[in-house]
């Protein structure tokens, strides 16, 4: 009977854990900060990547529904939300993300210069603002960047 009560009790204990395990590995376990032992933390990092995530849909659903939409509003529109997720995990003490820094000032500034220039094509506008905003990620040496300075 006291075997049997130990194994409901390890398989409510593997309900508990996150997918793919303690460590993280595949599902929504990579979503969140795995790489913090901390589960405080690691759940304030599941909490931020669901509101930007959520975010992201309600902009999309709004710019739907307003007529004569266009690209700009969508890439200024993730840009902030992906600046925004990352000023939220600096608030909090958790490592800033670089590839979504990097995206979130290349879409921001995709956004801007194609709300003011709507005759510019918006990709090679991208990749210039992503690889400046990545050139200055390097130079400024971001510390609390996931592969920063030591």
């Amino acid at each position: 009977m006291e075997a049997d009560h130990s194994e409901r009790s390890e398989a409510a204990r593997s309900l508990e854990r996150p997918p793919g395990g303690a460590s993280g590995g595949v599902g929504m376990g990579c979503v969140c900060e795995c790489s913090e032992a901390d589960p405080g933390r690691r759940r304030r990092a599941r909490m931020i990547e669901v509101v930007a995530f959520s975010s992201f849909l309600i902009m999309v659903g709004a710019l739907e529904l307003v007529p004569g939409r266009r690209w700009p509003h969508y890439a200024l529109g993730a840009g902030i939300i992906l600046l925004s997720k990352n000023l939220a995990r600096h608030s909090s003490g958790m490592k800033i993300r670089p590839l979504s820094l990097i995206l979130g000032g290349g879409a921001l500034a995709t956004g801007l210069v194609g709300s003011v220039v709507p005759s510019l094509p918006l990709l090679p506008v991208f990749l210039l603002a992503a690889g400046v905003t990545g050139l200055g990620v390097v130079a400024l040496g971001l510390p609390n960047t996931e592969r920063g300075a030591p």
